[in-house]
This record gives structure tokens, sequence and C-alpha cells, in this order.
């Protein structure tokens, strides 16, 4: 009866590594093999482990190392070094804590380096916005031989090209949102293989800290109010990443109180085809759910109706 479950929620975590703009693969491949090795020192069989998920991360790609190259292996470096730091010394946070200082230290590293040597931030920056052009061009052609109609293809290419302005606008973001589920799938894996493995929690229990609502306020406001440049870019992203965990914060409030409603199988099904054929209406639900939760904290409220009703 555990196993639907788990592999729900492990289905949930490999659909979030799809938005990642580089290589799922190696977004839970190098980190996974950092935490064998570090968080695993008196395991020679993890250190063994961890040293050839990394030779096989680094030595493969080909002869050349080229941005490309340098440009699928560099974030997923810092950000297995940031969550291995993270987990040492913040040793009693949750996954998703230690998960999201590590994207902290990651893109605080990231920031530095854009300091030092702009250049180099400049040239990765200017490979993921042609990557993420040229993967539109293809769907474009895609489109054109698989649409019904002119009209179909042409609106199709205008949503695709709108798309790709916003995605190269927003990859940091969504780079970020990416990470988060590699790291726990990283962490998971490391558990199996040291037989300490950790199931990941219920998705209908997913909360983080009611603080972070002034990042997604910040992030909105240099957005909108900002100068433009870097600073406008930074609040858009930091915007996108929050509103895509209060999305997921409503998903699981609105799936909490369905489950406490002791609902049928007919009623999650309703549930389903509700959220696919509204998607729109659903997510912008979730949203409001999500960020008004942390002032209503409404799961645990009605965790304490019963007994604040019963003492009364």
């Amino acid at each position: 009866m555990m196993v639907m479950p788990s592999l729900a929620r492990f289905a949930l975590l490999a659909a979030a590594l799809l938005v990642s703009p580089i290589s799922p693969l190696l977004l839970v491949l190098v980190p996974l093999a950092l935490m064998l090795v570090a968080l695993r020192p008196d395991d020679l069989l993890a250190i063994l482990t961890g040293l050839a998920l990394l030779a096989l991360a680094f030595l493969s790609g080909g002869p050349t190392r080229g941005t490309e190259w340098f440009a699928h292996r560099s974030w997923p470096l810092l950000l297995g070094s940031g969550f291995i730091v993270t987990t040492l010394v913040l040793r009693r946070a949750t996954l998703f804590t230690r998960s999201l200082a590590a994207i902290c230290a990651a893109g605080f590293a990231v920031a530095m380096v854009g300091l030092l040597r702009p250049t180099v931030v400049v040239g990765l920056d200017a490979w993921m916005t042609e990557q993420i052009g040229l993967a539109a061009v293809v769907l474009l052609q895609w489109t054109h031989t698989a649409a019904a109609t002119p009209e179909v293809a042409e609106s199709m290419g205008q949503a695709i090209l709108r798309w790709a302005e916003i995605q190269q606008q927003i990859y940091p973001a969504l780079l970020a949102l990416a990470s988060l589920p590699a790291l726990a799938i990283g962490w998971y894996v490391l558990g199996r293989l040291t037989g300490r493995a950790e199931a990941p929690a219920p998705v209908r229990e997913f909360r983080f800290s009611d603080h972070l609502v002034w990042v997604f306020a910040g992030g909105l406001a240099l957005f909108v109010l900002g100068p433009g440049g870097a600073l406008e870019r930074a609040g858009a992203n930091a915007a996108v990443f929050m509103t895509a965990l209060y999305v997921v914060r409503g998903g699981a409030v609105m799936t909490w109180l369905v489950r406490a409603a002791d609902a049928s199988g007919w009623a999650w099904a309703l549930l389903a085809l509700t959220a696919i054929l509204l998607y729109p209406v659903m997510l912008g639900a979730a949203f409001v759910f999500g960020i008004g939760d942390t002032w209503l904290d409404v799961r645990n409220r009605f965790r304490d109706a019963p007994r604040s009703t019963g003492s009364g």
C-alpha cells in the first residue's frame, strides 16, 4: 500500500526535473556523487561509488571542453557543494531548507564569478539564450509539419516564440526549481545506497518558512519598479521561483483538505479532471491558497479544531 504513494512522489519529482535548462541527469548525478564522497567518509564503498559517478559525469560529453560541457556541469557542482556545506552546518534543518540554502549558496558563487570575471557569466548566459532559441526553431519546424491548418500553425508558432522569449529571461528560476527535486532524489538515493533511506514527505504536507513571502514581494517589486537590466531580471526570477513554490504549497493545502474530508475516489477523479481542463483557474487558485496559507496556516487550524471544540 505504501509503494504507490512513494511512486507518485518520485514521479512528481522526476516531472519537476524536466523544467531544467541543463541536463537533468547531471543535475542529479553530480550532487549525488559529492554527497557519497563527503557525507559518508567512513564508507569506502560509498566513496568509490561517488568517485566513479564523478568520473562518469566529467569524462563524458566528448573530447571537447567548450561552453556546453562547462554549463552542464558547473551548476550541479556548485549545487552539490552548497548542499554538503548546508547539511553539515544545518544538521537539524529540513531537506527543503537545506536545498534552498544550497541554491542560494550556488547562486552567490555565480554572482561572485560574475563580479570577478563578467565575461564567463555573460558567455554562459549567451549560450543558454542561444540553446533556448534553437529549441524554439526545432519546435516551429515541427509545428509547420504537424499542424492541421496554417492558422493553427501560426497560432502555435507565436506561442512558441513568446514562451522562448520568456524562458530566455527566467531560465535561472527554472534551474533553481529543478534543483530542488534533483537534491531530493539524490538525498534519497544516498540513503538507499547507505541503508538510511528517507522517503520524500507526502505532497500534502509540503510547506516552507512563511518569511519567504518577503522574497516574493521583493522580487515582484524589483520587477515592477526596478530600473531595468540585471536588477529587474533578478526580481522577475525571484518572483517566478516563489510563485511556483506557492502554487505547489497551495496544491498541497487543497490536497490535504480533500483528503481530510475523506473524499471518495470519484471526488479525486473530478478534481484531477478539473485541474486538467481548467488548469489556468486551478493554478491561480493554488497560488491564492499557497500564499494565503502564509497567514491562515489552514492545515494546522483544521488539525487543532477538534481539540479546541472538545475543550470548549
